[in-house]
């Protein structure tokens, strides 16, 4: 069955925010890949820990580097965002 049948007009129905959403985490792990630290930060802000000193505390690591971590994956969502927004524009072109 198809998850995403299209609408009697034959054109598919705009993608749901959990697809987005998905589609977005699966993108920042794969630009994240190799910084073990900055997907620390991203699971653990998942998991309800947001204070950057719990992270640093559960990380074992001083909290300037939890800064940086959040700077990295902060670069990384602001380019996904653009990626996503750029394909949603070319998928609206193209209906």
């Amino acid at each position: 069955m198809n998850p995403h049948p299209t609408s009697l007009t034959g054109i598919p129905p705009a993608r749901s925010n959990e697809d987005l959403a998905e589609e977005a985490m699966g993108r920042l792990r794969i630009l994240l890949e190799g910084d073990a630290e900055a997907l620390a930060v991203v699971e653990l802000s998942l998991a309800g820990v947001d204070k950057p000193a719990e992270q640093a505390a559960r990380l074992n690591i001083p909290v300037s580097r939890v800064y940086d971590a959040r700077d990295r994956v902060g670069r990384c969502v602001r380019h996904i965002g653009r990626e996503l927004a750029t394909k949603q524009e070319e998928e609206e072109a193209a209906q």
